[in-house]
């Protein structure tokens, strides 16, 4: 999913159940951080059930969190 902000496209989000299978979790930041390198954005997540941290990736950055965390941001 997009989330746009004034317009202009700001911030990725991605859903999966977890990242704790490594094939997964490689997949997933690895999508994320190609469409963050095409689109100019700097900061995305990925909702997950229960799994929270944050992935930097030089200066890109990546919030992992749960979905009910999520649903509180909105």
């Amino acid at each position: 999913m997009l989330v746009f902000e004034h317009g202009r496209s700001e911030q990725l989000v991605e859903a999966c159940v977890s990242l704790r299978d490594p094939d997964t979790r490689e997949r997933e930041l690895r999508a994320l951080d190609d469409a963050m390198t095409e689109l100019r954005i700097s900061k995305a997540s990925i909702v997950t059930l229960n799994e929270d941290e944050v992935i930097e990736r030089g200066r890109k950055r990546i919030h992992v969190l749960p979905f009910w965390r999520w649903c509180l941001d909105l």
